[in-house]
């Protein structure tokens, strides 16, 4: 329930900062909100939603089993994992996540990115055009800054 509220709730304004970092159309964030709204309606402040629900469950159980197997790893002999073990455990659970996140992310901003109807029409249409065009490292594109990101929001 949890990832369903935060897409529910967080979704529409990361529609909105996509769309300022990839038009120019806009004159600030209450302009996207307006003239996405007007031009699309809710649906429009709601694209590439599908990605992130989908993959919150998946996502969430690589963090908390990843990030519980990594502490057991690098915990002192006492069992602690404090200071610069933490800090380990946290980086490598953020490697792992972002094997899913990263393309959970990028189908949800390519969608994001389209005003109005556009090159994709679906998230499902997004995921089959780029591994048919790019083949299956085009799901990882921006991969190594996305790994970089959940390294440090992890820990």
């Amino acid at each position: 329930m949890g990832g369903v509220a935060q897409v529910g709730v967080g979704h529409p304004l990361d529609t909105i900062k996509v769309r300022l970092q990839t038009s120019e159309r806009y004159g600030g964030m209450s302009d996207a909100f307006v003239k996405t709204f007007r031009q699309e309606g809710l649906g429009g402040l709601f694209k590439g939603a599908a990605s992130p629900l989908a993959g919150a469950v998946v996502h969430n159980a690589i963090i908390f089993f990843s990030n519980g197997r990594f502490k057991q790893f690098w915990a002192d002999k006492n069992g602690n994992t404090t200071g610069w073990r933490m800090f380990m455990s946290g980086a490598f659970t953020g490697v792992a996540a972002s094997v899913c996140e990263g393309p959970i992310d990028l189908f949800k901003c390519k969608m994001q990115a389209q005003i109005g109807s556009g090159q994709f029409t679906g998230v499902y249409d997004c995921v089959k055009q780029i591994i048919q065009q790019q083949g299956i490292r085009g799901i990882y594109q921006g991969g190594h800054s996305h790994t970089f990101e959940e390294h440090a929001g992890i820990w």
